[in-house]
């Protein structure tokens, strides 16, 4: 890639910016940290985050629905998990609710915890105790967790997965 042409003015908020969200996409608070901790006045992050929002370039709403779409099908999580993760990123909580709502139907609320558990078998293995800790730390509730486990073929045969309990005398 071609180094930028001209002087990059590092003392212009929108600059800044722009060279953040070029890599991918923030949230407004993600910018207005970055922006603040490289030590633009309130006032000028202000003015830069009201014209990048103006212009649709920060969105939350949209960052939240496109950060969803993308954990359903490359790191499936559960809806508290996720609600987690956009509120740290500092999406608001109602703009959270509504993104989740639209997003998780019955569909994905069935099928995330499937999709997961597949992950986890190639991942971490058979043992039943490390796939439920795993889909328990994704943000699945008990009872999803627990109906995919049951559903999984694999982990039928015995309650410790792939380990047997006397195994545990060794």
């Amino acid at each position: 890639m071609a180094p930028p042409e001209g002087p990059v003015r590092q003392h212009d908020p929108m600059e800044v910016a722009l060279r953040q969200l070029g890599r991918r996409a923030r949230t407004v608070q993600e910018v207005r940290t970055h922006l603040k901790g490289r030590g633009f006045e309130a006032e000028a992050v202000a003015e830069v985050l009201a014209k990048l929002s103006s212009l649709g370039y920060l969105d939350d709403r949209l960052f939240a629905a496109r950060y969803a779409a993308w954990s359903a099908e490359s790191r499936p999580m559960g809806r508290r998990r996720l609600g987690m993760e956009l509120a740290h990123r500092g999406v608001a909580r109602e703009t959270i609710d509504s993104v989740l709502d639209e997003t998780f139907g019955p569909e994905q609320e069935s099928g995330a915890p499937q999709k997961a558990l597949r992950k986890a078998l190639r991942t971490i293995g058979g043992e039943r105790r490390r796939v439920t800790a795993f889909l328990l730390r994704r943000g699945f509730r008990p009872a999803q967790v627990m109906a995919a486990i049951e559903s999984c073929e694999e982990l039928k045969e015995s309650p410790w997965g792939s380990r047997d309990p006397g195994d545990l005398d060794t």
